[in-house]
């Protein structure tokens, strides 16, 4: 007994098996995330080691040079990047995709311990990281209101944080910015030269002074009694009545020698939200838990609490993932739902008739249940990728349900009844759709499988489509012949009445007339079809230079992020009185709904910000897609033509959103020795970049060092004083930078107590070179006495990549073709390249190479894709050449790709070349079924030339219909605008217009090609034949 005459004779059998289907198909779907991506864990550790006081090179040479090359060793390392700062060395490992993680950071643990004792004493414990993307924020907010951003602050950390934290799916909570409330006792220099008090004595009065200590217990009869000395301060006041020493009988007290003031922490940042003073909440999610449901779960808290909290209180939202999640999701799912039912109404236009198209219609919804539960299975979530897979794919559900019902029709057509024609019909057409089906799943097997981003990317949308198409089959044969021996009439036919014409129309009638007439006539001129075809072709391959290339699309999300690097060295003031500019004028922009400012060093917990108070970073947020007439890039340019170019002040515009590279588009990495040579060989590129038209943002990696007061100490008058180098330092860290000594505690919060001098005696060179300096027996000197003071630049960064020192030079772009602007930047930096010496070279990164590597792992996905569907038909056809001739709609399809790209403005990206690789094994099956049914006739006797034109004509109805249902399914999904749809558009076009133009030349190429192939084929078996007979002779 056949799949389908089971399916037909076990109807109940079928039904309850559809309903277990839906039911594990709906817990599935109950149970599955919804994210804005795939979670991804990219290949990433990031290696930290402490070397205080060291400098650059000091860091490079003894620090990241020996860690460097025990790294190197590990297995799947793929590059490695350094940086050696002041104090630190930041080693990059980035391994190939599917390394783990876990044990290749145990590996350089192990490493760097076998080494450790080589290494300087100094050196602290390295600190190996993962890159995890959970713990990027889910929601950014700024806040502001409340008298002051320092009760701001201890409102948010102290009552809401915590309720935020306990809800379910929330990770963490951070607030950053603010001021923070600091005790700050400001010595008078004076008074300690009178007093003869080195910062030392204040620093030990004071911190030993503020103490509770138990000392345990004692028995009074049956009395146990808890001893404690309590001194804890109860005010601040009693800070100031601290005693240190004991003078001519006089105690002298920190009052008499210092100001002490209830005050904030130095500042070094500012904060604004839509310019008024405020703080950022970070909420981070729970890894593996469902964004939209965190995020929406975290606003009714909000929501909830909104009564309570004080009255001036305004959540500025700067990210908000579930918006974007919700968006992106919701435009992907209406593409498809929009996708399903234009694909209805193609099989209604050709069917005419509800009855099939009924069948095929709930062919749909039950395949796609279905897939829930192997993507469930397979741990995925819905997600803008997974629920475009379903997009792309819910045109071709239909098409294995429209290949048996178009045959089981034909077979009512001949009068048999409707059970007989089922079996038939399906029993008919299995091999056919089984092999097209796997033409198809064949492309997506490689595509899974590829390696990098391109492949991570892949598998999601791969292996959705792929169960989507198993389901899809299984519903072919087992479900639709079931439900058409339910639904169809009996007898819908008497042999020999009603054709087409029952349920096509007079026009597909009429068409189809056409259709033989034109396909005679091509048969006849098949010179003129090929030779207009291959014209064709090779306009489309010129057409590839037009269109370019770019690694990823550039999304409209509504957010944007300016950047902000003033000179080395230049204060906080004067950061943010340029920031204020740029700030002023985002602010005034119609479409702006909300601007967060971050000035100087704020605690940053989202991975993005300013980090010293020389940079600034200003977040804006439009307003949503709907409600503005611009597009992010178009208010980004605005912006940027408001800010003046000034001298070494860096301004960039990097992206907030999307997938793919960090890098700027263009980036050039020189390669040597010495830093002197690069950084000359960099200022020259820097300068050639820029006066080439269409790149800005033009910046090399190298700055100058940060200004500095370096103090050098005679060793001789030092140790004649009783002083040390650390008693030096020490007093002049103490002095400057000030030193907690102990914590203030008040209604349970605790707040630090800072010793430094007033600001009046520390804030010029002169002031340190007297800075006052106590020996332990009391000598006092100054610090100009023992050392000299001297004004210098700090040290620079140095960068390495792959164990050589690298400077870069990188720059963004205003079109999307980056292959055409790389081609200029080669052919002007020619030159240069030539001129530098042995050991000095030039490699071109951004996310230029990111694209190059990416479309390469894609390009060898599509050969190995195009072997596996030749593999597949050579089976099925039981020949070596026929599926040549179907292999030929893949370049006929380029010739729509190339056309579509063109249309909709959009250059080779990712997205795009990955449709190029679906669009092979999806195009294919058109030759399948048309070749299929051409050998059946010719097995029936009918001569050659007449099976080709009736097999085509027969076969045209189920061609028409898949095709066009696929086309009309994903032609929403190359339409979608908003969120997401710059992943999705580029797909879709692809698919829609390389499946239509291969469609149309199908109709007409693979007739012509079969004919020629068959002749050919002949001839040299007859050939063979002959030589084998003359051999045996």
């Amino acid at each position: 007994m056949t799949l389908s005459q089971f399916s037909v004779t076990k109807r109940v059998t079928i039904s309850m098996l559809v309903l277990i289907i839906i039911l594990f198909g709906v817990i599935a779907f109950s149970k599955m995330g919804l994210e804005l991506m795939p979670e991804m864990e990219f290949p990433v550790l990031t290696v930290s080691i402490s070397y205080p006081g060291a400098a650059a090179e000091d860091v490079e040479q003894l620090v990241t040079r020996p860690v460097e090359q025990v790294i190197s060793t590990i297995k799947g390392l793929d590059k490695l990047n350094s940086t050696s700062t002041e104090g630190l060395a930041t080693i990059t490992a980035t391994f190939d995709w599917g390394t783990n993680l876990d044990f290749a950071g145990q590996d350089i643990r192990e490493n760097i311990g076998r080494i450790r004792s080589y290494m300087p004493d100094g050196i602290d414990d390295p600190m190996v990281l993962k890159m995890d993307m959970s713990q990027m924020p889910v929601l950014f907010y700024g806040v502001s209101g409340m008298s002051s951003t320092s009760e701001l602050k201890n409102y948010l950390e102290q009552t809401l944080a915590p309720r935020i934290e306990r809800l379910n799916g929330v990770a963490g909570v951070t607030v950053a910015g603010g001021k923070d409330r600091e005790i700050n006792v400001y010595l008078d220099k004076t008074r300690l030269d009178l007093y003869k008090i080195s910062p030392e004595m204040v620093m030990g009065a004071i911190g030993s002074a503020n103490y509770n200590v138990s000392s345990g217990h004692v028995l009074a009869g049956h009395q146990e009694y808890t001893i404690r000395t309590m001194g804890e301060y109860p005010d601040v006041k009693s800070v100031s009545n601290t005693v240190i020493t004991v003078l001519n009988g006089s105690p002298v007290r920190v009052g008499d020698i210092a100001r002490v003031e209830d005050t904030f922490k130095e500042q070094r940042h500012y904060m604004r939200l839509n310019g008024r003073d405020g703080v950022v909440l970070f909420i981070t999610k729970q890894s593996g838990s469902n964004t939209l449901t965190t995020v929406n779960s975290v606003k009714e808290l909000l929501d909830e609490l909104r009564p309570s909290m004080p009255q001036d209180l305004d959540f500025m939202t700067v990210i908000d993932q579930g918006e974007m999640v919700e968006s992106a999701t919701g435009n992907a799912a209406t593409s498809a739902v929009i996708g399903g039912i234009l694909a209805v109404l193609i099989l209604w236009l050709f069917l005419r008739n509800w009855r099939p198209t009924l069948v095929i219609t709930l062919a749909i919804p039950i395949s796609i249940i279905t897939t829930f539960i192997g993507m469930y299975a397979l741990g995925y979530t819905f997600n803008i990728i997974t629920i475009g897979g379903f997009a792309l794919a819910v045109g071709m559900l239909v098409d294995n349900a429209v290949v048996v019902i178009e045959n089981i029709y034909r077979h009512l057509e001949n009068g048999e009844h409707r059970n007989s024609a089922a079996i038939k019909g399906t029993n008919q057409m299995i091999l056919a759709i089984t092999a097209s089906t796997l033409t198809t799943v064949a492309v997506f097997v490689p595509l899974s499988l590829a390696g990098g981003f391109a492949g991570k990317m892949a598998r999601p949308l791969s292996l959705t489509i792929v169960a989507g198409l198993a389901a899809s089959l299984f519903v072919a044969v087992t479900i639709v012949p079931m439900m058409a021996s339910v639904i169809f009439k009996k007898r819908t036919f008497h042999k020999g009445e009603q054709t087409v014409e029952a349920h096509g129309g007079k026009w597909f009638s009429l068409m189809l007339k056409g259709y033989e007439k034109g396909l005679r006539w091509s048969l006849k001129k098949w010179y003129l079809v090929l030779g207009g075809t291959f014209i064709l072709f090779l306009l489309s391959i010129a057409g590839v230079k037009v269109i370019g290339g770019e690694f990823m699309p550039e999304g409209d999300d509504g957010m944007g992020q300016i950047s902000v690097k003033m000179p080395v060295g230049t204060n906080l003031e004067e950061t943010n009185r340029l920031v204020e500019a740029i700030e002023k004028k985002a602010i005034s922009i119609p479409e702006m709904e909300g601007v967060a400012v971050m000035v100087g060093r704020v605690n940053d917990r989202g991975g993005s910000g300013a980090s010293d108070v020389n940079e600034a970073s200003v977040f804006f947020r439009l307003k949503p897609f709907e409600e503005r007439e611009r597009t992010t890039k178009q208010v980004v340019n605005e912006i940027r033509q408001s800010v003046p170019e000034l001298h070494d002040v860096i301004i960039e515009f990097p992206s907030m959103g999307g997938m793919g590279s960090s890098s700027k588009p263009v980036e050039l990495k020189f390669y040597g020795k010495d830093l002197d040579m690069l950084k000359a060989y960099a200022d020259s590129a820097k300068e050639k970049l820029a006066k080439l038209d269409g790149l800005y943002d033009v910046n090399t990696s190298m700055r100058d060092g940060k200004p500095e007061l370096r103090i050098y100490p005679d060793r001789d008058k030092a140790a004649f004083m009783g002083l040390s180098i650390l008693d030096i330092g020490n007093a002049i860290k103490y002095a400057n930078l000030g030193q907690v000594v102990t914590r203030y505690r008040e209604s349970g919060d605790e707040y630090d107590v800072r010793i430094r001098l007033d600001e009046a005696d520390r804030s010029t060179k002169s002031s340190i070179t007297s800075l006052p300096l106590i020996s332990r027996s009391g000598v006092v000197s100054q610090v100009g006495n023992v050392g000299e003071v001297v004004k210098t630049e700090g040290p620079i960064t140095i960068d390495r990549e792959n164990r050589v020192r690298r400077v870069s030079v990188s720059a963004n772009t205003k079109e999307r073709n980056i292959q055409a602007y790389m081609e200029k930047v080669q052919a002007e930096l020619k030159p240069l390249e030539m001129s530098m010496p042995s050991g000095y070279f030039i490699e071109y990164g951004g996310s230029y190479k990111d694209m190059q590597e990416t479309f390469g792992d894609l390009l060898f996905a599509l050969v190995i894709s195009i072997i596996l569907i030749y593999m597949v038909m050579a089976a099925q056809f039981e020949s070596f050449s026929q599926p040549f001739v179907v292999m030929f709609t893949v370049p006929l399809a380029f010739i729509g790709i190339i056309a579509g790209l063109m249309i909709m403005g959009h250059p080779l990206s990712v997205p795009a070349f990955m449709g190029v690789i679906i669009l092979a094994g999806v195009v294919v099956n058109n030759g399948i079924v048309m070749i299929s049914f051409i050998n059946d006739l010719r097995k029936e006797g009918v001569p050659k030339q007449e099976a080709i034109v009736q097999g085509s004509v027969l076969r045209v109805r189920p061609v028409l219909i898949t095709s066009l249902t696929t086309i009309i399914g994903v032609l929403p999904m190359a339409f979608s605008t908003g969120q997401g749809a710059e992943m999705q558009s580029p797909l879709g076009t692809v698919v829609g217009f390389g499946l239509f133009s291969s469609t149309i030349f199908t109709l007409f190429v693979v007739p012509i090609l079969y004919s020629a192939v068959d002749k050919l084929s002949k001839k040299a078996t007859g050939r063979l034949k002959r030589n084998v007979l003359g051999h045996q002779d």
